[in-house]
């Protein structure tokens, strides 16, 4: 991927934002274990109702660790999309800071207690925390003309 000392450069090959994607995808579900693990070493059980049910149940490890890679992959499919605008950095940063904004009220309507859904916020973060700045150092601040 060609570069200038402005940050303008051609849109990133698919190779880049491929490896970028699987670092996020590996970051964040590294980050939402030991999230995951701290909350229930914390004594949390993380229950949360599901739609069309009325009993709680406790997130698996493994389902926290699949929606963090999912979430990492829908990621790289945005930085894709967003490759070819012209300043797809500050685009792709913005769009995903609202996102993450926007799923913090989720956790909220499905914990069984605060604490749950707190612990939930901060797997949301810890996902964004790994994968904005990855997907973003990926992608160019414009793109060339």
């Amino acid at each position: 991927m060609a570069s200038s000392t402005h940050g303008v450069t051609p849109h990133p090959t698919r190779r880049v934002l491929l490896r970028a994607t699987g670092m996020a995808a590996l970051g964040s579900g590294a980050a939402v274990a030991v999230v995951h693990l701290t909350a229930t070493a914390a004594g949390d059980s993380l229950a949360v109702t599901a739609p069309g049910t009325t009993t709680p149940a406790g997130v698996p490890l493994a389902v926290a660790v699949i929606a963090a890679l999912i979430g990492a992959v829908a990621g790289g499919v945005l930085a894709a999309l967003l490759a070819r605008t012209p300043r797809p950095r500050p685009l792709f940063v913005a769009l995903t800071a609202i996102g993450l904004v926007l799923s913090f009220g989720s956790p909220f309507g499905a914990a069984s207690t605060t604490a749950t859904a707190l612990w939930l916020c901060v797997m949301h973060g810890a996902v964004a925390a790994v994968t904005i700045p990855v997907l973003a150092r990926a992608l160019p601040l414009e793109r060339a003309r």
